[in-house]
């Protein structure tokens, strides 16, 4: 009998708009479902491939799958190592059904329980600046577009910015921007991991792991999924349940629509070390929140910005700054 197995993958995209990449994401996705690795080459190779390009990031996607270097055998041949047991839990559905269906909860739910109404309309530079307590030289990371574009800038730079704009005639850009690095950075600009300098956004240039404002509770579940069809339930009104039942409302500073199928809650995290902010996510990780949130250099959507692939506004939909 013949095995199906269904893997979701990205479509090919043209040599120059990111193709190596997805050869690399590509194989570590058909590592992980236990496709064999010449199989791999034989589904991932195209014409403007270059000689050797394809085994290439094949051999590299199947060992970053498992977190491991590739082993090969006396033939030459590439065995893929035994994964590792998962750094975090996996998601619990039966715990997720429970929350979701013993406190259920709605967008309008989350509105309701904001302590002070937000205002859709205000500059998200000026929610930001609100929610940091920021003097005007702190350094902030922006980019108008998913992992494009970022600079960090001083908010006082970026205020300068727009006031030219508007002293022009001009609608801020930033306005219509979508991402934000959610903690302040310690540096303009730091080296990557491998070794590329002068960047806005890296783990070098972010903030210190243990000294962390602000971490972002997203869970992340398309509306195809099982669970969400059997509970008939959107994205939306999974992640209103998770964090109006499992968040400590006085640390929940924010919550931005996406603009999309999600939720995205500031919590603050002021006083707790990297650890600690570990152990929180691996509590929350059952109910299917993204561990990333954690993370200094993540990058999560902007409040009050704009999603242009959808066409929407990614509004503050719950607002408690600390006073």
């Amino acid at each position: 009998m013949k095995l199906t197995i269904q893997v979701k993958l990205e479509p090919r995209p043209a040599r120059g708009s990111g193709l190596n990449a997805w050869m690399f994401k590509t194989a570590a996705a058909l590592a992980r479902s236990r496709v064999p690795q010449s199989e791999a080459v034989a589904f991932i190779s195209c014409d403007d491939a270059k000689p050797g390009e394809v085994e290439r990031q094949v051999e590299q996607g199947y060992a970053a799958a498992f977190d491991s270097r590739p082993v090969r055998s006396d033939n030459g041949a590439i065995v893929i190592p035994k994964p590792r047991a998962p750094k975090w839990p996996d998601r619990d559905d039966d715990r997720l059904r429970g929350v979701v269906g013993n406190q259920p909860a709605a967008v309008e739910d989350v509105i309701a329980a904001s302590p002070i109404k937000p205002d859709i309309t205000r500059h998200p530079l000026d929610v930001l600046a609100e929610l940091h307590g920021a003097r005007g030289a702190e350094l902030i990371c922006l980019a108008p577009k998913p992992s494009k574009g970022f600079r960090t800038l001083s908010f006082n730079q970026w205020a300068r910015g727009i006031r030219r704009r508007w002293n022009a005639g001009k609608k801020s850009q930033t306005q219509d921007w979508q991402m934000v690095v959610p903690n302040l950075m310690r540096a303009p600009t730091g080296s990557t991991l491998d070794g590329k300098p002068d960047r806005d956004r890296t783990k070098e240039n972010a903030c210190d792991p243990d000294r962390m404002r602000f971490a972002v509770v997203e869970v992340d579940i398309p509306p195809e999924d099982p669970l969400c069809v059997s509970l008939g339930k959107t994205p939306q009104e999974m992640c209103a349940s998770v964090i109006l039942s499992q968040l400590d409302r006085d640390k929940l500073r924010m919550v931005v629509m996406s603009g999309g199928k999600s939720l995205h809650a500031w919590l603050d995290v002021d006083g707790m070390d990297a650890a600690a902010v570990a152990r929180l996510f691996r509590t929350l990780a059952p109910l299917g929140v993204d561990p990333a949130g954690r993370l200094t250099s993540q990058q999560f959507r902007l409040p009050n910005g704009f999603r242009a692939d959808k066409g929407t506004r990614q509004n503050v939909i719950f607002w408690n700054p600390k006073s």
